[in-house]
């Protein structure tokens, strides 16, 4: 079995506002209904001004965004509220908030820069105020702000014209509020209720229930003896509990990745849970074991709850390969920073930055859920500039030609992980 470290994947903790002075009343938990002190909220970007006074937006409806530019559903999403920022106009403020010290300045600058097409909002980046202010325990969280006042705190699919609408027009909304305090991944799941109470006395415990809007993180907890005792995998997909419990298939990206069962439905999530969606969570505890044991737990459990198998099978398949193009040379020279706009929801051309082809290919394999096969033996980084369609391979193919890459589909013996359908006992 591949050794694997499963790392605790809290929601990213958010850092925000920079207040001028950091006082105490700055340090509280904020929740629906509070009042916030003004604010100044420095390193703002893609802004008239490196600076915002939280006062100056006192007549508008402000909606923070958590996000970072490693968030793929955030950036998706992105579109979306610049629309509602152009449809609302001087009547909202949408500021998205980039807490990881990552996400410099300069770094998130060029990243608005190469998708004004696609959308044009301000952001604050590097913040190490807010998330002391509301805890929110994941990317993707909207606090609400009307008159200094914290109206609401939603996920994304809260934000639409509807919902700011009738905010804007009574100061309310229809939406079930998050509260950012209640739900605790770090914490075992308690039999009644999210948090707070004090589990009852058991040997083992394992719990499955469908998707529960606000709870999230996943991970696997070890003694001071380095013993696993919990593993918890909330709002997650089949697919991925199945990956997550047989670590022997993590090399599997999604291109090497097939399902074969009866019914798709149950494969076909959006990226992003929903109540309605095929999203589950998943917590067992038991006393102190080594990870092999522990592996062993969490699949004997997802047997019981889940109709699906997984396993590896070679397979001769018809596959992307990437070759050498003896026409061009590649062009490895341009912009210093690492980028892509892939995964972004785009109408500008596709491009890559300064990025190794195998790094490439996976982003490839992960986007189009196929094989793609580097062949090339081309060590160096390259800069690709891509059709706006990323779906006409054709034409994809005709300009990686003319940037020394030749991309087609061959023939090829490859091992995949095979997700089916469990006979009937």
């Amino acid at each position: 079995m591949k050794k694997i470290t499963i790392l605790i994947v809290m929601a990213v903790l958010c850092h925000f506002f920079t207040a001028k002075a950091q006082s105490t009343s700055i340090i509280k938990l904020y929740k629906v209904g509070d009042t916030l002190p003004d604010l100044t909220i420095n390193k703002v970007v893609n802004f008239k001004s490196k600076t915002i006074h939280l006062a100056d937006f006192k007549d508008r409806l402000v909606i923070l965004d958590f996000w970072d530019s490693y968030c793929g559903p955030c950036i998706e999403h992105m579109p979306k509220i610049y629309a509602l920022q152009r449809h609302f106009g001087a009547k909202i403020f949408m500021l998205p908030v980039d807490p990881y010290k990552g996400d410099t300045p300069e770094r998130i600058q060029a990243f608005f820069n190469k998708r004004k097409a696609s959308f044009d909002l301000p952001s604050v980046t590097v913040d190490t105020i807010l998330n002391k202010m509301f805890r929110p325990k994941s990317l993707g969280v909207y606090i609400w702000i009307q008159n200094g006042i914290v109206k609401a705190i939603t996920e994304a699919e809260d934000v639409t014209e509807k919902n700011i609408s009738l905010m804007l027009d009574s100061g309310l909304t229809a939406v079930a509020h998050i509260d950012t305090a209640r739900f605790h991944a770090e914490r075992p799941f308690p039999i009644n209720g999210f948090n707070g109470s004090k589990p009852p006395v058991y040997i083992y415990r394992s719990i499955f229930t469908p998707y529960i809007k606000g709870v999230h993180g996943s991970g696997m907890m070890l003694d001071s003896s380095d013993k696993v005792y919990r593993i918890y995998h909330y709002a997650e997909t089949p697919q991925n509990l199945l990956l997550s419990a047989f670590p022997e298939f993590s090399r599997f990206v999604s291109g090497f990745l097939k399902i074969k069962v009866a019914n798709l439905n149950e494969f076909k999530s959006s990226r992003k849970p929903a109540a309605d969606s095929n999203w589950y969570n998943y917590e067992a505890i038991f006393p102190p074991t080594t990870k092999q044991r522990a592996f062993k737990y969490f699949q004997q459990d997802l047997a019981k709850y889940l109709p699906f198998k997984i396993d590896s099978v070679r397979l001769n398949d018809s596959v992307w390969v990437l070759k050498r193009s003896l026409k061009h040379r590649p062009i490895t020279s341009g912009p210093k920073e690492k980028d892509t706009n892939l995964f972004d929801v785009s109408n500008s051309p596709l491009f890559f930055s300064n990025m190794p082809v195998k790094r490439i290919l996976y982003d490839f394999q992960n986007y189009y859920k196929e094989p793609f096969i580097d062949e090339t033996d081309f060590n160096q980084n390259v800069w690709l500039k891509l059709p706006v369609d990323r779906r006409n391979f054709t034409e994809i193919a005709k300009s990686l030609e003319d940037q020394g890459f030749t991309l087609i589909k061959e023939p090829r013996e490859l091992e995949y992980a095979v997700i089916s359908d469990k006979s009937p006992q």
